[in-house]
């Protein structure tokens, strides 16, 4: 949802009245940032060159969050998302192959074959 026109599907449909159109692309490119960032969760290695990215998007999050909501106090997620995320993938080489969903493909696939 936060590829393609995801992004702008998702900042009209947050229908505030009174979203001004700056708003409007503040959220198009809030969305966008995290579709850019969600592309690194997949079930593989990253290379270094990819790791880089992702942390030079991380903290283009950031600092557009902050720029846009200047008060708003971090909440651990963002924390987790903008400082921890690229340290783990950095150490780790991969971010996708240690989530819950690398798993539940895995648990489908041993329950295709148990059914067999």
């Amino acid at each position: 949802m936060v590829t393609g026109h995801g992004p702008q599907t998702l900042a009209a449909s947050l229908g505030v009245a009174s979203q001004t159109l700056s708003d409007r692309k503040m959220f198009e490119k809030l969305f966008t940032n995290l579709g850019e960032i969600q592309d690194h969760f997949k079930a593989e290695f990253l290379l270094d060159g990819a790791i880089d990215l992702l942390e030079s998007q991380c903290h283009q999050f950031a600092a557009d969050l902050k720029a846009f909501v200047p008060n708003a106090t971090v909440i651990p997620k963002l924390h987790f998302l903008t400082t921890r995320i690229p340290q783990f993938a950095r150490t780790h080489k991969t971010l996708g192959l240690l989530s819950e969903q690398a798993l539940e493909s895995l648990h489908a696939r041993i329950n295709a074959v148990v059914s067999f």
